[in-house]
């Protein structure tokens, strides 16, 4: 018995997969060790692509608290694709479509602030974004509601959700 598809659904719970990085003391990386769980996702994906088989992953929150969960998508995704620009490595793939913000931010106690680098804007944002749309299928409100405008409801708990929708 053969594993033909792989369907990841909340695959945002997998978003923290293991990576090496030379950048040091730079916020919003997000965690480098991963995690157990998504390096065993890896791994089945990893075996996967060298059998040519078919990943896909169900999320609505694909990045949602590091630029580099996008890195980690595409790892998963479409590792071919890195290793054809040459952006199998974090670094590589930070330098073409990253930048360092070097800002004042709050500190813990809230009270003063810090300077703090930090990994939080995307540069060539249309090279990036062309190779995300190649791998995701993006479904926005609108759509949702062009194929089924009953969907979703116009209130809930008497307030009005129009102004969202």
């Amino acid at each position: 018995m053969g594993i033909d598809n792989l369907i990841v659904d909340e695959a945002h719970l997998f978003k923290n997969l293991a990576f090496e990085t030379s950048m040091e003391k730079i916020a919003g990386l997000g965690n480098q060790q991963g995690s157990n769980r998504a390096r065993d996702l890896f791994i089945k994906t990893r075996y996967l692509h060298q059998n040519n088989k078919k990943i896909m992953f169900l999320t609505g929150t694909p990045i949602a608290n590091s630029l580099s969960e996008m890195y980690h998508l595409q790892r998963y995704l479409t590792p071919e694709v890195l290793k054809e620009r040459g952006l199998e490595f974090f670094d590589d793939w930070a330098k073409t479509y990253g930048e360092v913000v070097n800002d004042f931010e709050l500190d813990t106690s809230a009270q003063s602030y810090k300077m703090v680098n930090r990994f939080s804007k995307f540069s060539d944002v249309q090279g990036l974004s062309t190779m995300y749309r190649a791998f995701a299928d993006i479904v926005s409100n609108d759509d949702i509601l062009k194929h089924n405008p009953h969907f979703v409801p116009k209130s809930v708990w008497g307030i009005n959700l129009s102004m969202w929708w």
